[in-house]
């Protein structure tokens, strides 16, 4: 708890800068928002700050005492300047992020907090291990915007996982009070408490609340940008509101790269209301370069290290470093798992080239989320059984039907209308991660309040709302935070729970303890957080580096491997069919005299890229170039014969 604690503290010490750089910007937002608005930007200024900290050689050993002196300073300008007409109501809406975010935070992170161990928090362990920001050329997500991800950096530093889990709690927090006073603002006070709860209480933001996912934060960065835009474009005389607007664009360009899509949103709705006869809007350079100072430094690197702004997506076109056309094919189509908008490439179909999208699938897609939210998250999306966390309700959908047919929107509800509808649009056509649009769900709560004042279907919300919400508290209390619960209360032990929960934990720690390799490759397993040693993900598809293309006997899978530093090998067989697992360790010769594999089923293998180290990796353990060390079930540890 206690590195809770100091998360806090130094989130408030940035929302004291944050509140000190946005000055008279915030004169006009309310306590509420213009507290959430400054703590935004306050993180955000730290992560931007990190990055340009982590850069320097053994930045990250010293960087601490920089970040923590100035939310030093920031304390003391937070506490001389107060917190003025904050309406406590707003801390009752988030009492349930709080809630959900502190107990995930306590709790170790499990297979269900996929991405929090595979890179969210695993590429700022690896810097810190290095002292500064470097390449990381195996994990891609490395080279992701990471504006949020940099606070984890110094989360991990002084806190392990729960430190850096408790800026996602702080954010989502923020996120709520921000739905809370931009509701008030645009709608009047009792609106406030319609859209905290209708935002706080969506299973995908209680449970977000406390993992390493950004998608709270990013999302939050978004949705208040957009609705800036619609208050600007509503109100043109608030030019403060355009500066606000701008700001939060930036940091959502910054920490992920659907803060793009939310760039061409904007762009797209500012310049049509630009077209406007007597709209009174001007737009200045300022407005421009803001967004683009504040998310450049990632894209700037990109470029530096692999040549593509946004590796490494749209390789056919932008091409970058250790990547090539059939991992970006691998990649899309993992992409497209997701939603219902179009067949992908099975197993029985292997071939990577994905099938085009069925656009009258696209109502379905989107009310989809109401209704089958497991085919818009893992796992198996395409069977519809995705976490129960990744539903994003109803409510924002029938609330973005019922604006459109009444005839009564404003500019400001107008702006907010076609930011979703445009933004689902791309998420269609791009990849339909329920995850990727929680930003969307920020408008779309602002616009369910709206709906209770202003339109005659109101009381039909009065009755949604609620529901949903004990729904979202009951179907995240039962999924989740139950399960978490023992171990944040101290009733169980931390290791044993997590040795419980992920199957490479336990060999891990024999990793880090007993055989301390001087580099170690994961095959069918990312969750390389868990090691203090260096390791690399070494199932194609990751990069390029091992050269599986151009490989065609075990000798030359052994020398790929020796060329990257690699003297173990982790094997996790446990993802692989038990039949054809079997063949494989009989070929090995881990079980008994090896038995070669049949003529067929090493060509089935050896014919696509994905799977040709199987056979190598088994017949360089029959040939004694790679030796058994310890076995743990269906998962054993390797050491690659000198």
């Amino acid at each position: 708890m206690l590195a809770v604690l100091i998360t806090f503290i130094f989130c408030l010490g940035w929302l004291g800068i944050g509140k000190g750089l946005l000055g008279k910007h915030l004169e006009h937002e309310g306590g509420t928002l213009g507290f959430s608005v400054a703590g935004l930007v306050g993180l955000g200024a730290c992560g931007w700050l990190t990055f340009f900290i982590g850069l320097l050689p053994g930045g990250l050993s010293w960087g601490l005492y920089v970040v923590a002196a100035i939310a030093a300073v920031g304390l003391g300008l937070l506490v001389k300047a107060g917190v003025r007409d904050f309406q406590p109501t707003a801390v009752v809406a988030a009492v349930p992020v709080l809630f959900t975010g502190l107990i995930g935070a306590l709790a170790p992170s499990t297979t269900l907090d996929w991405d929090t161990l595979a890179y969210h928090f695993a590429v700022p362990k690896i810097w810190l291990q290095h002292g500064q920001i470097d390449f990381v050329s195996f994990i891609h997500h490395s080279n992701f915007p990471f504006a949020v991800d940099n606070l984890f950096i110094w989360g991990l530093t002084w806190g392990g996982e729960t430190g850096a889990k408790a800026f996602s709690v702080w954010f989502a927090v923020l996120a709520v009070l921000a739905a809370f006073g931009a509701a008030s603002s645009a709608y009047g006070k009792k609106a406030g408490i319609w859209a905290a709860v209708s935002f706080g209480c969506l299973p995908m933001v209680l449970w977000l609340s406390g993992t390493g996912y950004i998608d709270v934060s990013q999302g939050v960065y978004a949705g208040l940008a957009l609705y800036y835009l619609g208050q600007w474009i509503q109100n043109p005389e608030t030019p403060s509101r355009a500066v606000l607007g701008v700001l939060l664009l930036g940091f959502a360009m910054a920490s992920k790269y659907t803060g793009l899509q939310t760039a061409i949103v904007f762009a797209l709705i500012f310049g049509f209301a630009l077209t406007r006869k007597g709209n009174g809007l001007k737009l200045s350079p300022a407005l421009v370069l803001i967004p683009i100072v504040i998310c450049a430094p990632w894209y700037m690197r990109n470029i530096v290290n692999t040549g593509n702004p946004v590796y490494p997506f749209f390789y056919s076109v932008l091409k970058g470093k250790n990547w090539s056309d059939y991992n970006a094919k691998i990649y899309a189509n993992e992409q497209q798992t997701f939603g219902v908008g179009r067949e992908i490439a099975t197993a029985e179909k292997p071939d990577y080239t994905g099938n085009p999208l069925e656009v009258s699938r696209l109502p379905h897609a989107i009310f989809g989320l109401a209704y089958q939210p497991g085919r818009y998250i893992n796992p198996a999306p395409t069977q519809g059984q995705g976490v129960p966390m990744g539903a994003l309700g109803a409510v924002g959908l029938v609330a973005l039907l019922a604006w459109l047919a009444s005839g009564r929107s404003r500019k400001f509800e107008a702006t907010l209308i076609a930011g979703v509808g445009v933004s689902l649009l791309m998420w269609f056509f791009l990849s339909q991660q329920s995850r990727y649009i929680v930003g969307l769900m920020f408008p779309l709560s602002l616009l369910a309040a709206g709906a209770i004042s202003r339109l005659s279907i109101g009381k039909v919300f009065q009755l949604l709302i609620p529901v949903q919400a004990l729904a979202g508290l009951y179907v995240t209390y039962t999924a989740v935070t139950s399960d978490q619960l023992e171990v944040a209360l101290g009733q169980t032990d931390r290791e044993a729970y997590r040795v419980r929960r992920i199957s490479f934990a336990e060999p891990a720690a024999e990793i880090n303890s007993t055989i301390k390799p001087e580099k170690i490759a994961l095959f069918d397993e990312v969750f390389g957080f868990l090691l203090d040693v260096p390791y690399f993900w070494g199932n194609p598809g990751h990069t390029t580096e091992i050269g599986y293309e151009a490989m065609e006997t075990p000798d030359d899978f052994v020398n790929g491997l020796q060329k990257q530093g690699i003297t173990h090998v982790y094997w996790n067989l446990s993802l692989t069919p038990k039949p054809l697992r079997d063949e494989l360790l009989q070929a090995s010769g881990l079980v008994s005299t090896p038995v070669p594999l049949s003529a067929e089923a090493r060509t089935n293998l050896m014919s696509d890229t994905q799977s040709k180290w199987k056979p190598l990796l088994v017949e360089a353990i029959a040939s004694g170039r790679i030796r058994l060390i310890k076995e743990f079930g269906s998962r054993v540890i390797l050491e690659i014969v000198r």
